[in-house]
């Protein structure tokens, strides 16, 4: 069997960090997103997958990505990418797959079976097991309160796919698509029958459900962890929901006095300085150093080859690689991309006077990220100057700065 994962969004409302880089390679706990679902795959006995990418550099990076950390077959599986040539919808996401299936343009008697997933979400690992195991086609739903910003699926008497209500304003159904489905290969040759959405986009959900009518798509319904990434305070929930996953393993340099309340990873090439103290899950990536007198707490994850310097607290937030926060910084509830620059007494407010929940601007619109703690999301590359302060849910594009003593009231976009 093989899987079709799809990889070719842009993730706008990820902005600022996928503006350079895809979102399926966004790391969660120092490992990318669509790594989790990779391992899933090989676990469950899929070792052939198919990534659709965006064309050009964008999708290049994915490529890159995977070429490096699975060379010599690092990761047990066969990586094949195919571009996605056009933005047209998911359908066609799945579609362009289909020279990886022989004959895949007429139906065939004994057609192979394959998997579909999104490459921006982390699914569970059991989900994709039973819907391995399952005889024929079918596919994952979760029952959620929030149905309306989804699309709902409703059953046939004997539990199989009826049809499916893209974001109903009234209740037909909570039980939603997750886009992690099974099917056979003759699903591609349906795709000529499909027409364009009133929004110009060929949807996978017109095309399995024209499939459902040929090969009854069973409902397996899930109360397992979904775990969709949309936006950048998503990378802190997604974390907190992660980190008790976490194996402790220290094999770094720890310095005298230095306390850990929690899980711990931190590998051999990793230094924590004396004084420092450690409470909750944290994992640490390689050539790192932390301290003296540092303060990490929460479910933290810091990079490869980054500095936490003197006196700085850095409190549930995720930082890439090459990060570098100096002297009597706070960092709290923030996520930050690679090569960022964090200079001395850089202060991020994550907690508003009112306590309301923060909100965030999000391509012109400004969104309630149901969090009372948000702090920022900094782009690759971006240097902060001496002592910057930054509003709660206020962001900085790649490669931006600011001026020391600047305070941050709105997003710095250039």
């Amino acid at each position: 069997m093989k899987a079709i994962i799809a990889a070719a969004g842009k993730s706008t409302r990820l902005y600022p960090l996928t503006i350079t880089r895809p979102k399926p390679i966004t790391k969660i706990l120092n490992k990318s997103i669509l790594e989790y679902n990779i391992e899933s795959l090989r676990n469950a006995g899929v070792t052939e997958i198919i990534i659709v990418i965006a064309p050009g550099e964008y999708g290049q990076k994915i490529t890159d990505y995977f070429n490096s950390v699975n060379s010599n077959g690092a990761l047990g599986v066969n990586l094949m990418y195919v571009p996605q040539p056009s933005p047209i919808g998911t359908a066609n996401a799945f579609y362009v797959a289909h020279e990886f299936f022989p004959d895949s343009d007429t139906m065939q008697e004994n057609a192979e079976e394959v998997l579909f997933l999104n490459g921006d979400d982390i699914y569970h690992p059991e989900d994709i097991r039973l819907l391995i195991e399952n005889a024929g086609p079918a596919i994952v739903t979760k029952t959620v309160e929030d149905w309306q910003n989804y699309g709902v699926l409703t059953a046939t008497p004997e539990g199989n796919v009826d049809k499916v209500v893209e974001k109903p304003t009234e209740y037909v159904g909570n039980q939603i698509n997750l886009n992690l489905f099974k099917v056979n290969a003759n699903m591609f040759s349906m795709y000529g029958q499909i027409l364009p959405s009133p929004r110009g986009e060929m949807e996978l959900t017109d095309l399995f459900l024209l499939f459902s009518k040929t090969y009854p798509l069973k409902i397996i319904s899930t109360e397992n962890y979904w775990l969709p990434v949309t936006y950048p305070w998503s990378i802190l929930d997604v974390t907190h929901k992660l980190a008790d996953t976490l194996q402790p393993k220290v094999e770094g340099t720890i310095e005298a006095n230095v306390t850990i309340n929690g899980n711990l990873v931190l590998p051999a090439s990793s230094t924590i300085k004396a004084g420092t103290y450690i409470e909750g899950n944290v994992i640490v990536g390689e050539n790192t150093v932390i301290g003296p007198n540092a303060h990490i707490r929460g479910n933290t994850a810091i990079g490869s080859n980054c500095k936490i310097g003197f006196g700085v607290e850095v409190k549930s937030s995720v930082l890439g690689d090459n990060c570098r926060l100096s002297h009597l910084a706070y960092l709290g509830d923030s996520v930050l991309g690679k090569d960022v620059t964090f200079s001395g007494m850089c202060i991020t407010a994550n907690l508003r006077h009112d306590e309301e929940n923060v909100k965030s601007m999000v391509k012109d619109k400004l969104i309630d990220t149901g969090l009372k703690k948000f702090g920022t999301a900094i782009g690759d590359g971006a240097k902060l100057g001496v002592g910057t302060k930054i509003y709660p849910g206020r962001k900085m594009w790649p490669n931006t700065t600011t001026v020391p003593g600047e305070v941050v009231t709105r997003d710095v976009t250039e």
